[in-house]
């Protein structure tokens, strides 16, 4: 009787830890804990070609490696924005960024840094067209959403750096929780409204990378939003 009275007191108290178990850790994982790491990725040349053709050469990879080569080395290039407007995440006209990120992300911070072809702006912002596609899923619409920056002029003048923070993306569920295909497409200038045939913004860019000098890339997760910010 006593051993079966024991038998019986530890069933229940199986029972009750694989009870409270599931309670904590339930089929919808109401206890999950964010895997919102910090990362910075660098944009990289990719081939021998200077100028990146986006027609031949498809996205620009990145990775976690920083540039180390000065362009006075013959390191970095640049991929033409030509003022013409694409309507959808991946257009030949415009220059995109594609690669990976594990884990969650709420937030990514961009760092470009561009050489402007047009006359001089006339004032010391301009706008830039951002178009982020996660995981084959457009985050800001189909035609992406615009941000408006303040360059800052390298040292040297020959290029500017913009920054701005992409927010709310509020992928912080345990099912998302894995290896996102992230791809990234920028187009800068004012918007022509009145375009005869395509939408155009009114300057011509190089957006340039892969040298200490202009380290673009892309901060997963940062700490703190840029104070020019686009929210999802």
């Amino acid at each position: 009787m006593r051993k079966m009275f024991a038998l019986l007191v530890s069933l229940v108290a199986s029972l009750m830890a694989i009870s409270s178990a599931s309670a904590l850790h339930g089929p919808t994982g109401e206890d999950f804990t964010p895997n919102d790491r910090l990362e910075r990725v660098y944009f990289h040349c990719e081939g021998a070609a200077k100028l990146h053709n986006s027609v031949q050469d498809g996205s620009i990879p990145w990775d976690t490696t920083a540039p180390t080569q000065p362009v006075t080395a013959g390191a970095g290039c640049g991929s033409l924005d030509n003022g013409l407007w694409g309507n959808n995440q991946v257009s030949v006209q415009d220059s995109h960024f594609q690669g990976s990120f594990a884990g969650n992300i709420d937030k990514i911070t961009v760092e470009a840094h561009n050489i402007y072809l047009g006359p001089g702006r006339q004032s010391s912002s301009f706008t830039v067209n951002v178009r982020l596609a996660i995981d084959s899923e457009p985050m800001l619409g189909a035609t992406g959403k615009d941000v408006t920056v303040t360059p800052v002029r390298s040292s040297t003048g020959a290029s500017e750096m913009i920054k701005f923070s992409i927010v709310g993306l509020n992928l912080m569920n345990e099912a998302n929780d894995i290896e996102h295909d992230v791809l990234l497409t920028l187009n800068g200038g004012a918007f022509v409204a009145n375009a005869q045939v395509f939408p155009v913004h009114d300057s011509q860019n190089i957006w340039v990378y892969d040298t200490t000098e202009v380290p673009s890339g892309l901060v997963f997760n940062p700490l703190a939003a840029e104070t020019a910010t686009i929210t999802r």
